[in-house]
């Protein structure tokens, strides 16, 4: 081949390589288009969750005594009811006996306080009654007897003027002796109460110097053991306890000697006043019988006047009524002095509540010692069917009323927790269904609670924790990895594009359509998202072409053709 035609060769493969290259650049670029369209759309969330179940139950000890023995171990399940714990009911039935011989005594003690004060109060209320009617007899009689006074003193005016004498004499010293005798009796009631009062302050000035030698006593052995100790230094902490306990000791029985000075004080006005009150007692039976003496004086002058002009009958009758009045004065006498015996031996009102308090306070005693009696026969049981988690007392141990010896994980309230992103979390709802997989095993569930706060995730992002209740009585293990979809909502028949075709900016969701050959920005508001689609609620009609191939702001107005 010549030279020419070599060149008209070359030349011309060189014309077609820039006429194809230059077809080639003018030629738009292929993208995958999608046909707006409607489809059923399922929206779900899929995350991962852990089981769980409620929460653990701590069971504390019911009452406070020694454990002896504990028949379960731990990771045992264990049904509501059974019995974890034993107690040794030893010290339980020494506690019931004592506090019920303790308030046996105290009732006793209050039942015959009881019956001698109701003794009493018959006593003096029928002595009181019967004073009061040989009051009336004593009045009735002597005025018997100044009639016949009066018709003698008609016929002696000597012997009427000495005898209205003798007889105001007689009726001022009745007066007289009916105010000594209320003054006796007010007496005798403040020297009874004032005495009472005494002998409740001796008492409780005996008690707390029986604290108090109780107090030295206990200082003392406290003393002697810190100076067993105070050189061994592995025991200075325990030397160091003895010493703050004696300070604290030292501290009560400066009070308690404090409080016995002003007890002691309390005690001495006390007995002055009583002292004081028996004078008053004194003073008045003096009073009454100096006027008794009184009274016995005139009538002996009574029965000395001369009673001459007298008949015989007049006479005896004189006598017989002045020998009545001897007889209804000593049984009026003996009747008083009765009530003034019975009154004193009543206790107070005050002292009776004491003795009531005590016998209240013992049954007390003895309705706490049975119930622990009682708690401690029952033992230490569960609450809930569940397993043993934790045992946290041993076998001889001596434990206190609400201290925790046994954590139990509960059989019941099986669910799965998952944390939802603060971009799913707008889409859950109680009440929702979701899907669980487990251990090979799917099952159905519910969302039962969503939590008001979110927490940090590890890497710090905020999750929000929500809890799915099984719908079937299921008991997966507690603590495994679940695969969850919550079913967030579905759409029939709606307007979808594929979620990778969407875009998101300040102004909100868009895509990119492809209209008369060219790229074009299209706003949309979507709705539900899943199966890896968009439902369209506006800024789209069926048939649009939407572009899923990736694109940037920059395309818009591009040319491009369809894959």
């Amino acid at each position: 081949m010549n030279i020419l035609v070599k060149r008209i060769i070359a030349g011309g493969a060189g014309l077609a390589v820039l006429i194809g290259g230059v077809v080639y650049a003018a030629y738009p670029d292929g993208v995958d288009v999608w046909e707006v369209s409607k489809m059923d759309i399922n929206s779900s969330i899929d995350t991962v969750g852990t089981i769980e179940a409620d929460d653990i139950v701590t069971i504390y000890a019911p009452v406070s005594g020694k454990v002896s023995a504990i028949p379960v171990r731990v990771n045992e399940l264990v049904k509501s009811g059974s019995v974890l714990a034993s107690y040794d009911l030893t010290s339980f039935e020494e506690d019931y006996q004592k506090a019920s011989l303790n308030s046996e005594y105290y009732a006793d003690g209050y039942k015959a306080a009881v019956t001698e004060n109701d003794k009493n109060k018959a006593k003096a209320a029928k002595a009181s009654s019967s004073a009061d009617a040989l009051k009336s007899q004593y009045i009735s009689v002597e005025e018997n007897r100044d009639d016949i006074s009066i018709a003698q003193n008609k016929k002696s005016n000597y012997i009427q003027s000495t005898m209205k004498g003798i007889e105001g004499a007689l009726d001022n010293m009745k007066t007289n002796m009916e105010v000594e005798a209320a003054k006796l009796e007010a007496a005798s009631g403040a020297y009874s109460e004032l005495n009472g009062k005494m002998l409740e302050a001796q008492a409780e000035i005996a008690g707390k110097n029986a604290q108090i030698e109780s107090l030295n006593s206990q200082i003392k052995t406290n003393a002697d053991a810190y100076d067993a100790i105070k050189d061994d230094a592995s025991k200075s902490e325990e030397a160091e306890k003895l010493l703050e306990t004696n300070q604290e000791l030292g501290k009560t029985l400066i009070e308690l000697q404090n409080s016995v000075s002003a007890s002691n004080a309390q005690y001495a006005k006390l007995k002055e006043a009583v002292n004081s009150a028996a004078d008053s007692k004194e003073n008045a039976v003096n009073s009454v019988n100096s006027l008794k003496n009184d009274i016995t004086s005139s009538r002996d002058a009574l029965s000395s006047l001369p009673v001459d002009n007298l008949t015989t009958e007049q006479y005896a009758l004189y006598l017989e009524l002045t020998r009545q009045l001897d007889v209804i004065e000593k049984e009026w006498n003996k009747q008083l002095t009765e009530k003034q015996t019975s009154e004193e031996k009543i206790v107070n009102e005050y002292q009776l509540k004491q003795y009531e308090d005590s016998m209240e306070l013992a049954q007390i005693d003895v309705d706490k010692a049975l119930n622990n009696l009682s708690k401690s026969k029952e033992g230490v049981k569960t609450t809930v069917n569940g397993t043993v988690i934790s045992k946290l007392v041993d076998e001889g141990a001596t434990v206190s009323e609400g201290e925790a010896l046994f954590t139990i994980q509960p059989d019941s309230g099986y669910k799965v927790a998952v944390m939802v992103s603060k971009y799913d979390i707008g889409s859950v709802e109680i009440g929702q269904s979701a899907d669980v997989a487990v251990s090979g095993e799917t099952y159905t569930a519910t969302v039962e609670t969503i939590a008001p706060i979110a927490t940090n995730d590890s890497a710090g992002k905020p999750r929000v924790k929500v809890e799915l209740l099984f719908d079937e009585d299921v008991k997966p293990t507690i603590g495994l990895e679940a695969e969850v979809r919550i079913n967030t909502g579905d759409a029939k028949d709606a307007l979808s594009i594929p979620e990778k075709s969407v875009y998101t900016d300040d102004e909100g969701s868009f895509v990119y359509v492809l209209e008369k050959g060219k790229a074009k920005r299209a706003n949309v508001e979507t709705g539900l998202k899943g199966n890896g689609y968009y439902q369209v609620l506006s800024g789209l009609s069926e048939g649009v072409k939407v572009i899923e191939s990736p694109l940037t702001e920059e395309d818009i107005g591009t040319r491009f053709v369809e894959n």
